[in-house]
């Protein structure tokens, strides 16, 4: 009703157009929309489902800007758009492209920030759509905005981490997970920031007629994290995060094992590091956003969650289940060296086990892809880079002294820039911050102190030195071919 209600409002406040209001009963030919188009000064509003894929890209394709039409479509999402573009990607060369990610456009945003200036209210940001916008600066004047979304079984956790890690869920996939009978309930209990919708027909012919997607990222983030990180710091509250931070492993475990049996690949991006890290950062918890809010702040702002996502991995369910995985090692190996903090004692043993971790994902892989399994051969240059990490890193707790070490660090990192199929990985250690430092630490201390390793090294060490050296002999990196 509140769409119907905002239309007529629009064709009320342009009384001088022939106007039109197609409503979501109506079924529009092709020749029906193509007609439309042919009015002059017109106002067409098209109500929600009144278009399909046909009507949308006959729409697109004979609109004429000379007539001074003007079109309003209502949409359920910006989940919509992409459907109805999809059925013809050769249109999408117009202003609207910048809405398929669910942004609002800059002029938009231009205006929008003109009047919140006006009223002295915090501006939007053009990289976030309209109702993330509206929780961030919401959160300024009020940090429990989401305090009434609380997480409180094992089937709402399964649910909203599955739609930020894929921002959608079909019916078969909620199926599939055992959640044909809750997910509605679930749906209604996390509105607006979850939403159930029809399928287009473009989708319906791969997926079933139902789909939940995702209309406010920002506002599940934070109900996840502060169902992770309770704000209490009592022994209760510590008590409480470690049950809950083990129902999310628990949850995370059940997508694993659903998939287990029909495609695993297809939830391989529930354990992959990057994507844990956005989802279940400590910078959506209460504390950091109390921090955000507070000019004169005295506390510090908490981002990664490095330690928690490696107690996913450490989790003995998913270990079992994917132990047969190189990623599963690799992505672990990778939490390890993230976390790892060189000040405290263990540190040199918890490079050893990473570094067993990321061998075993080498090889591994290696043996996956002599079997004709092409699809590891990213994983085991990646483990290589992984290692030649691991290995910079212990050479650095060492400090250089270990030429077992010292050797073993410069024979991977030479496979690494060696390997010309390995470029992407290449630049992403050179640009990664604590890659970066290692490796240029490493190098320098091979500039100065030409014994850390033997002298059958030298085809190796003199490689990876005329990577970049500057008029001082001192190395930097420049970006260069290859």
């Amino acid at each position: 009703m509140g769409k119907t209600m905002l239309a007529h409002a629009i064709l009320e406040a342009h009384p001088n157009c022939q106007r039109y209001f197609i409503s979501e009963k109506e079924s529009l030919s092709e020749k029906d929309v193509v007609d439309l188009l042919q009015e002059h000064n017109a106002l067409i509003i098209f109500d929600s489902e009144s278009l399909d894929d046909r009507g949308f890209n006959n729409l697109l394709v004979n609109f004429d800007l000379s007539k001074k039409n003007i079109i309003c479509i209502f949409l359920n999402s910006f989940d919509d758009v992409v459907n109805l573009l999809t059925f013809n990607s050769e249109i999408i060369n117009y202003a609207i492209d910048g809405t398929l990610t669910g942004k609002i456009l800059k002029k938009d945003v231009l205006a929008i920030n003109e009047k919140l200036n006006l009223l002295g209210i915090a501006t939007f940001n053009e990289k976030n759509n309209l109702l993330d916008n509206t929780l961030r600066i919401a959160n300024v004047y009020n940090r429990k905005l989401v305090n009434s979304y609380t997480i409180t079984s094992l089937e709402e956790l399964k649910l909203i981490i599955w739609i930020l890690v894929k921002n959608k869920i079909y019916f078969e996939e909620i199926v599939i997970l055992g959640m044909a009978k809750e997910y509605k309930k679930i749906v209604n209990q996390f509105s607006p920031f979850i939403q159930e919708e029809n399928c287009k027909k473009g989708e319906i012919g791969k997926h079933s007629a139902i789909k939940v997607i995702c209309n406010g990222k920002l506002g599940l983030l934070q109900i996840l994290s502060a169902y992770i990180y309770p704000s209490a710091s009592s022994e209760i509250g510590n008590r409480m995060a470690k049950e809950h931070q083990k129902n999310v492993c628990q949850a995370i475990y059940e997508i694993l094992l659903s998939f287990s049996k029909i495609d695993m690949d297809y939830v391989k991006e529930f354990l992959q590091f990057d994507k844990l890290n956005d989802i279940f950062s400590r910078v959506y918890s209460e504390l950091s956003i109390t921090s955000m809010s507070n000019p004169n702040r005295s506390t510090s702002i908490k981002y990664g969650a490095a330690k928690f996502i490696h107690n996913v991995y450490a989790n003995e369910n998913i270990k079992r289940l994917k132990a047969n995985d190189p990623n599963y090692w690799l992505q672990r190996a990778k939490s390890i060296y993230i976390t790892n903090n060189y000040r405290h004692a263990g540190s040199r043993a918890e490079i050893l086990e990473a570094i067993d971790w990321a061998k075993k994902a080498e090889q591994d892989s290696r043996i996956r892809v002599d079997n004709g399994e092409t699809k590891y051969f990213r994983t085991e240059s990646n483990a290589i880079m992984q290692i030649a990490m691991l290995y910079g890193r212990l050479a650095k707790l060492y400090g250089y002294t270990n030429n077992d070490v010292n050797e073993l660090a410069l024979e991977y990192y030479y496979k690494v820039f060696s390997d010309t199929n390995n470029i992407s990985a290449t630049k992403t250690l050179l640009n990664h911050s604590r890659g970066t430092e290692d490796f240029t630490k490493f190098v320098n201390r091979l500039i100065s102190k030409t014994d850390i390793v033997g002298p059958e090294w030298s085809q190796e060490r003199n490689y990876l030195l005329k990577i970049g050296l500057n008029k001082d002999d001192y190395f930097i990196y420049h970006d260069r071919k290859y």
